[in-house]
C-alpha cells in the first residue's frame, strides 16, 4: 500500500509566537487568506490503491475519529471547517512510500487509535554477507539420481532431473516413471555411462557438504533395490552365523560389504564395470560407503532385541530377583566371566544332587542359561528364528563320521554369550544401556577364542558340546529334516500278531457268557 504523509509546517505548528500574540488584537477580518492555509495545518494520508470518490474531504470536528475514505487525521482545531482539496498533489505523490512512526522504546509502529486502520510498515530485509550466502548455498543438500535402465521405472524426485546422457544408437523409447514423474529415455542395460561404469550400477545419493548418503529406496533403480534387499537378508544371516567379523561393533560394516558383494554376484551383476566390480574398485566416498552404511544400519537395526527380549529368560535361569544379593552375584559373574560355566555339583546323604554354586572350569558353555537363551531367541517366535528356519544348512556337524548329529554354529553361541553378558551387567548396575555397548565386542571375541581352542584341542568333546546345545535349544524342532522313514513306521507295527486268525463275533460272545456263568456258580 502506497501512502503520502504531509507533515505540518513549522510556520503553522499550532503554537503562537510572541509576534503573533501582539497581533492577536487586530481585526480578524484582515486575515482574508487564512482559509487557504488549512491544507498545510493537518497531516493527510492518501491510499493510492483506492480511488478517491470526491476531490474534497468532509469536514470534521475533533470528536470525529474515523473516516469512510481511508485514513485521515482529525482537524488541528475546532474551527477547521474548510474543505481539504487533494487535487493534483494526490496524483503527483501517489508513488511516494510513507513509513509509519516507530516507537523508540518498543521498535513497533504506533497506533494512534484502536479504531483507526493500521498503517502498513515497510520492513527492510536484513542483508546477508556474501561469505554467509556462499556458506548457506554450500550446505544445501544435492540429490543425484541414478541412470534409468530398460528393466526398471526411472526414479526421479522433485528436486532432481534425469541426466542428459543417452546411448548413441537408435532413438530411445520413453518409459513411464512413478506417478507424477517426467518421461525419461530408456537406456540400454549394459550401456556405459560417462564415468566409465555401467549405467545400471548408478545409485541416487544425497550430497550435503562433504557427506554423501544414499537417497531413499524409491529413488533407486530396480536393479539396485534388488541388490540392497538381498544384501540385507544375507547380512542378517551372516551376523548370526559368520565368525569372520564381530557383529556387535564397527566390524558389522565388513559384514555389510561382504553381503553386498555376495548379493551382486548371486543376482548376475558381476560383468566388467558392473555393480560387483564397482563395489570393489569404485569410489569409496560416493559409491561404496553410502551403500555399506545403509545396509549395515538395516542389518543391525534389530540387534537391540538380543538383549531386551530375553532379560527375564536370563535372570530366571540364575534365579535372580530384584534384591541386593542377586545384583551382587550378577556382578561377580560378569567380573569373573563365569556365567556360562556349569556349576559344580555334589550328592547329599539323601541321594539328591545339589549345586555348590562354584563354577566348573572343565565345563565351559554348559550352563543352562545358554541353552535357554538360544531356544527362546533363535528357536522361538522372533524374526531371527524365521531366518534360521529358512537356512537350515547352517546347522552342520563338525565330525565327518557323524554328519547326522547337527551342531549350533560357533558365532551363534558367541553372540548369545555377548547378549547374556550385557543383560547381567545392566542388572548388576541397575541401568539400561543401549545394546550393543562398547565392551561387548571383546566378549564376543573371547567366546569365539574359547570355542576355537576347544575344537582344536579335542574335536570329539567340542562336537558333543555343540550337539548337546543343539538338542537342548531346538527341542522338538526337526531342523535337520531327520525323522522316521516309511520303513521305520511299518516296522513299528506287530504284523505277525495282526496275521493271526480273528475269532467270529458269535463264538466270542458265547465263550464270554460261559466264562461268566462258571465264575458265578458257587462251589459245593
Amino acid at each position: 500500500m502506497k501512502m503520502v504523509a504531509v507533515e505540518e509546517s513549522s510556520e503553522s505548528s499550532g503554537e503562537e509566537t510572541p509576534a503573533e500574540n501582539d497581533e492577536s488584537d487586530e481585526d480578524p477580518s484582515t486575515h482574508k487568506d487564512a482559509a487557504h492555509f488549512f491544507d498545510d495545518e493537518a497531516a493527510v494520508f492518501l491510499d493510492s490503491s483506492e480511488e478517491v470518490d470526491s476531490a474534497h474531504q468532509r469536514p470534521s470536528s475533533r470528536l470525529s475519529c474515523t473516516s469512510n475514505d481511508g485514513f485521515s487525521l482529525p482537524p488541528g482545531t475546532d474551527t477547521d471547517a474548510a474543505f481539504t482539496d487533494f487535487g493534483d498533489e494526490a496524483e503527483d505523490d501517489s508513488e511516494t512510500e510513507v513509513l509509519a512512526k516507530v516507537s523508540k522504546r518498543t521498535g513497533k509502529a504506533r497506533s494512534l487509535s484502536h479504531d483507526w486502520d493500521m498503517v502498513d510498515v515497510d520492513t527492510k530485509h536484513k542483508k546477508v554477507s556474501g561469505r554467509k550466502a556462499a556458506q548457506l548455498q554450500a550446505e544445501l543438500p544435492e540429490i543425484t539420481t541414478a541412470f534409468a535402465s530398460s528393466s526398471q521405472s526411472a526414479p526421479t524426485t522433485a528436486s532432481a532431473s534425469a541426466p542428459a546422457h543417452a546411448p548413441a544408437p537408435a532413438p530411445p523409447t520413453s518409459i513411464t516413471g512413478p506417478v507424477g514423474a517426467p518421461q525419461v529415455p530408456a537406456l540400454s542395460v549394459l550401456a556405459v555411462g560417462p564415468n566409465g561404469w555401467l549405467m545400471r550400477s548408478e545409485i541416487a545419493t544425497i550430497v550435503k557438504g562433504r557427506t554423501t548418503t544414499l537417497a531413499a529406496l524409491n529413488t533407486q533403480s530396480l536393479d539396485i533395490r534388488k541388490i540392497i534387499d538381498m544384501a540385507i537378508k544375507t547380512g542378517t544371516l551372516m551376523m548370526l552365523v559368520d565368525s569372520t567379523s564381530c557383529p556387535v561393533n564397527d566390524e558389522l560394516k565388513h559384514l555389510a560389504s561382504a553381503a553386498l558383494r555376495t548379493a551382486a554376484e548371486d543376482l548376475g551383476f558381476a560383468k566388467h564395470k558392473d555393480v560387483l566390480e564397482r563395489l570393489q574398485f569404485g569410489d569409496n566416498e560416493t559409491y561404496m560407503k553410502p551403500l555399506v552404511n545403509y545396509v549395515s544400519q538395516r542389518v543391525g537395526i534389530n540387534r537391540k532385541d538380543l538383549k531386551h527380549h530375553q532379560i527375564s529368560t536370563v535372570l530366571s535361569a540364575f534365579d535372580f530377583s530384584s534384591d541386593p544379593l542377586s545384583r551382587s552375584k550378577a556382578q561377580q559373574l560378569v567380573l569373573n566371566y563365569t556365567y556360562h560355566y556349569a556349576t559344580k555339583a555334589y550328592i547329599t546323604l539323601t541321594g539328591f544332587v545339589s549345586q555348590t554354586g562354584e563354577y566348573d572350569g572343565k565345563r565351559p558353555f554348559e550352563h543352562e542359561v545358554l541353552a535357554k537363551y538360544i531356544a527362546a531367541m533363535f528357536f522361538g517366535s522372533h524374526g531371527y528364528a524365521g531366518i534360521l528356519a529358512n537356512n537350515k544348512h547352517v546347522f552342520v556337524s563338525s565330525l565327518a563320521s557323524k554328519p547326522e548329529e547337527l551342531e549350533i554354529p560357533k558365532a551363534l553361541v558367541a553372540l548369545s554369550i555377548a547378549a547374556i553378558h550385557a543383560i547381567l551387567s545392566d542388572f548388576s548396575r541397575q541401568c539400561n544401556e543401549n545394546f550393543p555397548p562398547k565392551d561387548v565386542g571383546n566378549v564376543w571375541k573371547s567366546a569365539m577364542g574359547l570355542l576355537e581352542n576347544i575344537e582344536r584341542l579335542n574335536k570329539p568333546r567340542f562336537h558333543n558340546l555343540m550337539h548337546k546345545l543343539y538338542l537342548s535349544a531346538s527341542g522338538t524342532l526337526m531342523l535337520s529334516g531327520r525323522g522316521l522313514s516309511n520303513e521305520d513306521i511299518f516296522n513299528a507295527v506287530d504284523w505277525s500278531a495282526l496275521a493271526e486268525e480273528v475269532p467270529s463275533a458269535s463264538s466270542t460272545s458265547s465263550s464270554t457268557l460261559q466264562t461268566e456263568d462258571s465264575s458265578t456258580t458257587p462251589s459245593t
